[in-house]
């Protein structure tokens, strides 16, 4: 009689173990099946950071490197503006720009006008315009960013150069000293552009 008593619990153990193995693998498959993420609708909100750098006066044929660093993430642009205001008068002093940035992004540009801006794309926000996740923190992890995401966080190197100061020129011979061009001071702004997510539930 003990024997066959023991064989019948253990049988009745079995069966509810098993019973509760089925269970819970049902109530698996039925979250599963009624799960249904949330919707969200995806805004992009631009933010500029800036770092301004004031350099001393530059006379004719004088040149200044800068160094500036692009951190942080989510960086989608690089802007750098040179800006002066001619000791003479507006639109005689030719100032050259520039920009050294990581991997191919270089570029220069000359001008007269007392503003010279160059632009650099680093990377490109994610073409989803909406996205599901299972709260708002899981869909923001949803988001594709394109492989280059840390492309623009370097040592950005900017060059400013006076190349020619030609109110000089205009007052040789003229024995008019108190019009001579005695160079230029500038401003050199860095600024970084970065691009952040705001999900709203649809």
């Amino acid at each position: 009689m003990r024997t066959i008593r023991m064989r019948r619990e253990t049988t009745v153990g079995l069966a509810w173990a098993g019973g509760l193995v089925l269970l819970m693998v049902a109530v698996f498959f039925y979250g599963l099946s009624v799960y249904e993420p949330e919707r969200f609708e995806v805004r992009w909100t631009d933010t500029e950071h800036e770092t301004s750098q004031s350099g001393a006066t530059l006379n004719a044929d004088q040149s200044r490197t800068h160094t500036f660093e692009a951190d942080g993430t989510n960086v989608t642009r690089v802007r750098v503006v040179l800006g002066w205001t001619d000791a003479v008068g507006p639109d005689n002093d030719v100032f050259s720009l520039e920009v050294a940035g990581p991997g191919d992004r270089s570029n220069t540009a000359t001008g007269n006008t007392g503003a010279l801006t160059l632009t650099f794309m680093t990377d490109r926000v994610p073409d989803q315009t909406q996205v599901e996740g299972a709260n708002a923190e899981h869909a923001l992890e949803q988001l594709v960013r394109p492989d280059d995401l840390w492309s623009g966080l370097a040592t950005w190197e900017v060059m400013v150069r006076l190349d020619s100061a030609t109110g000089d020129a205009g007052t040789q011979g003229l024995g008019v000293d108190a019009t001579a061009d005695q160079g230029n001071d500038y401003t050199l702004r860095f600024i970084r552009v970065t691009s952040d997510a705001t999900l709203v539930p649809v």
